[in-house]
């Protein structure tokens, strides 16, 4: 399938002590099921997300705004 140029969805993400990702749920669409699903495979690939320098600042329930850039 074709993406857009511009797109953005919002998406939630699970977390294990470590950065180990346990899940991934498109929360807001993007208006595309498979740019959706696209998303959410990327983030279970990226495993293990980079934790931050301050062990206090981790938090294992993110939520962020996933709009690629060209």
């Amino acid at each position: 399938y074709n993406s857009p140029d511009d797109f953005q969805c919002k998406v939630k993400v699970q977390l294990l002590p470590g950065g180990s990702v346990v899940s991934a749920k498109v929360i807001e669409s993007c208006g595309n099921a498979g740019l959706d699903a696209s998303v959410e495979r990327a983030v279970l690939k990226s495993d293990p997300l980079p934790m931050p320098d301050n062990p206090d600042d981790f938090d294992r329930n993110l939520t962020f705004i996933f709009q690629p850039t060209n």
